[in-house]
């Protein structure tokens, strides 16, 4: 997973933007120092920041799930060089966590739940989706395009709200995931619930 790696080099730049660095380029770099190390191929998850992460007016986003065409202008051929260099392709998700800019929110704002974290400086606002069968539709579609492009594992994270919610969300993630294609995995990240 890109993630931790993505935080070691925003630290380098002297940045707290986590997201900044991810972009095509550093994922083929990632790729030839693994090989250059000598690590053993497997796995290879792109987290938090290959999609659009911004609207129009500069605001921060959560929720569409778009892929960042500046940052990853040849996605689908990143994963399929991916899979030819011998790593199995992941991406990262957070499929319970949304701002009420993005697509789905607008159109049923009824799915926002609660809020999570709230950025003081920006007044932005992320919020949980609430379980409804709408999101089947939603998801089914979003899922499908990416398992279609040749991504093999889906990363679920940011499931920290309430659990009965997060479970009922993350069971029916699995599930449409699993209509789409049985043989991709699906990691969550689900806290501990005490």
């Amino acid at each position: 997973c890109t993630w931790v790696d993505q935080k070691r080099a925003s630290a380098d730049l002297g940045s707290t933007n986590l997201q900044q660095c991810i972009t095509e380029t550093y994922v083929y770099d990632y790729m030839k120092r693994i090989e250059k190390m000598g690590l053993p191929k497997g796995k290879l998850t792109i987290d938090d920041g290959w999609d659009t992460l911004y609207t129009e007016n500069g605001r921060r986003i959560y929720g569409n799930w778009q892929i960042d065409r500046e940052k990853f202008p040849h996605m689908e051929r990143l994963v399929k060089d991916m899979t030819d260099e011998g790593f199995l392709p992941g991406l990262w998700f957070a499929p319970f966590t949304l701002t009420h800019d993005c697509e789905i929110a607008k159109k049923y704002p009824d799915l926002v739940g609660d809020k999570w974290m709230q950025n003081s400086e920006s007044g932005l606002n992320w919020m949980f989706i609430e379980p409804d069968p709408i999101l089947e539709k939603y998801y089914t579609d979003i899922f499908t395009y990416y398992i279609s492009m040749g991504f093999r594992k889906l990363k679920l994270d940011i499931s920290y709200g309430n659990k009965t919610k997060m479970k009922k969300l993350l069971k029916m993630m699995y599930e449409i995931i699993k209509k789409i294609d049985p043989t991709v995995e699906v990691e969550a990240h689900v806290p501990d619930i005490f």
